[in-house]
């Protein structure tokens, strides 16, 4: 995924990271939070993103930028 620091659509204040982004403190918090059924943990590492301040998650479903 691209290392593209965009601004939270749902916060406004966080920025989005993807798997590869998220520091390692940041990937344990991801791990405890809820996941839909829908996606497995690999896919949400490939394709999904994370705000590192409200920790709203988006999905290749979604719009991203």
């Amino acid at each position: 995924m691209m290392n593209n620091k965009s601004p939270c659509r749902h916060c406004g204040g966080g920025i989005v990271k993807s798997w590869p982004e998220l520091s390692e403190d940041e990937r344990k918090v991801v791990a405890h939070l809820p996941a839909s059924a829908e996606y497995s943990r690999d896919e949400r590492e490939r394709t999904h993103r994370w705000c590192t301040r409200c920790w709203h998650e988006t999905g290749n479903h979604e719009e991203l930028a």
